[in-house]
């Protein structure tokens, strides 16, 4: 008798499988505190058990999630989801995801199964649609806040050290002598 694998079922126990999508801040800024690579994906495992789900793939990152930051394993990950490779992505919480804005969610929403843990949201779930966004929103203008705090804090700490930003940068690259 010839078995048929079904895409995003596990062919050992013949239940849905569940990405997870793990991401450690490159730098944990001074008082906070961040759930490590590991305990994300404890929680993971443990969410994928109870909801009877079996891991098929863990995409772990250790990088920023600003706007500007490249992330060719999430980009992977969505992609997987979407083509249906697997029936969820499971991720941590909102701000591990992305700090895009609903910019990064919209795509999504709807079409496939995401999963954030520490908020309870979950992409499918019609009810769970605008906190989805919102919590999207909320965790763009917290980035958007605290970058602008460490550039001022920088910048306060500078002047009395008579030091700008762009001079510490001539300094490290001066400018070529053309002659």
């Amino acid at each position: 008798m010839e078995s048929t694998v079904q895409p995003g079922i596990c062919p050992c126990h013949g239940r849905p499988q569940v990405d997870l999508l793990l991401r450690e801040s490159k730098i944990v800024r001074e008082g906070e505190r961040a759930l490590s690579i590991r305990a994300q994906d404890d929680r993971g495992r443990a969410w994928a058990a109870e909801n009877g789900y079996c891991v098929r793939k863990v995409w772990k990152e250790n990088l920023s999630a600003w706007s500007d930051v490249k992330r060719p394993k999430m980009d992977s990950a969505l992609d997987a989801v979407m083509a249906g490779e697997m029936q969820a992505l499971w991720c941590y919480a909102l701000d591990r995801f992305s700090h895009k804005g609903a910019e990064s969610v919209v795509p999504i929403l709807g079409k496939a199964r995401v999963i954030f843990d520490y908020e309870c949201l979950d992409f499918m779930d019609e009810r769970d649609r605008r906190w989805i966004l919102d919590r999207a929103e909320n965790a763009r203008e917290y980035s958007q806040q605290r970058l602008s705090c460490n550039v001022r804090g920088t910048k306060a700490k500078q002047h009395p050290e008579g030091e700008v930003l762009h001079q510490r940068a001539q300094r490290q690259h001066p400018p070529r002598v053309r002659g």
